[in-house]
């Protein structure tokens, strides 16, 4: 880096931001990764059922998700659910019982295609958005039109905006009241779903292939 001075693209400006200016880029330049067409694609089915979806590897916010849901989620909407996926479960079948009575399902690592279909009549993504520099699950989600439930911190919150795509709150107590609003109001669910879709439609690979065009060109002249 120190000798070549190379031209630096950053997939969020929130990976800009936090990336040390003691870098001597020649050019530092945003370009957001594509989505997949498989979830561009996706059909969303006219009947959904209310099932969050958690979709993140690392465990980070897990526990205080399943605290908000125990505790508060449940007893205001014991019909909802709430669909974990990423993880390897270490608990054992005693506790995961206890959690499945309660609406909480832990399935592991699965393929894309699961996903897809799960997110096609789910209702919504649970998504804290610790230490995210893109979040390609949340627009994968997105695509499939699911809002998003998320903190107003790192790259995530780049694509979520507040009351039209999906919701951005300062703690877990308001996730979990704005995620039982969301469940009773059709025509809200039905409206920010309809954004989530429309709004990820500009993170298609044709359209980033070509801002990549756009970009190396001119580097070249």
């Amino acid at each position: 880096i120190l000798l070549n001075k190379p031209n630096c693209v950053f997939v969020s400006k929130y990976l800009k931001n936090i990336t040390t200016s003691l870098y001597p880029f020649k050019s530092r330049t945003v370009i957001s990764n594509g989505c997949s067409e498989l979830f561009l694609k996706n059909k969303r089915k006219k009947k959904t059922k209310p099932i969050f979806v958690w979709t993140i590897r690392r465990n980070r916010g897990l526990s205080e998700i399943l605290y908000m849901w125990n505790y508060y989620i449940y007893k205001k909407k014991p019909k909802a659910e709430l669909h974990i996926y990423g993880l390897k479960s270490i608990l054992n079948k005693k506790i995961l019982q206890n959690y499945q009575n309660r609406g909480i399902k832990f399935f592991g690592i699965v393929n894309k295609k699961v996903l897809a279909k799960k997110y096609s009549y789910s209702m919504a993504m649970i998504h804290p958005g610790y230490d995210e520099t893109f979040c390609i699950s949340a627009l994968e989600g997105q695509a499939s039109g699911l809002p998003i439930l998320t903190f107003n911190r790192t790259a995530l919150s780049e694509r979520v905006v507040n009351g039209v795509n999906g919701y951005k709150v300062n703690s877990y107590k308001r996730m979990a009241k704005t995620a039982v609003k969301l469940i009773s109001s059709k025509s809200t669910r039905t409206n920010l779903s309809n954004n989530a879709i429309r709004l990820s439609k500009k993170y298609s690979w044709e359209i980033i292939a070509f801002t990549w065009y756009n970009y190396l060109r001119k580097l070249n002249h």
